[in-house]
């Protein structure tokens, strides 16, 4: 998944916009969302989106994959892209 989203970013050149950090300690994570200007999360699995409600807090524009679990999270408040179409991410 990560060749894909990389080849998205080449094609559309977005090497400014989109930095890919690596694993992060948990002291530095109110930085991180403080500095950021959106959330993109692209899980495929159903599971408990802590960074969805992160996000939220730090009042960030969420862009998420359209499984059950992140609309039942965020609801209204994020924009969803198909979970199977890099084209619509």
């Amino acid at each position: 998944y990560y060749d894909e989203m990389m080849e998205q970013i080449d094609r559309h050149d977005l090497h400014e916009t989109i930095r890919f950090i690596g694993h992060q300690p948990q002291g530095r994570i109110n930085t991180l969302y403080a500095a950021a200007d959106y959330m993109i999360y692209t899980t495929l699995c159903e599971s408990f989106g802590f960074s969805m409600l992160e996000a939220k807090v730090f009042h960030l524009p969420s862009l998420c994959s359209d499984i059950p679990i992140n609309r039942e999270i965020l609801k209204g408040s994020a924009k969803y892209y198909r979970w199977n179409d890099a084209e619509d991410l």
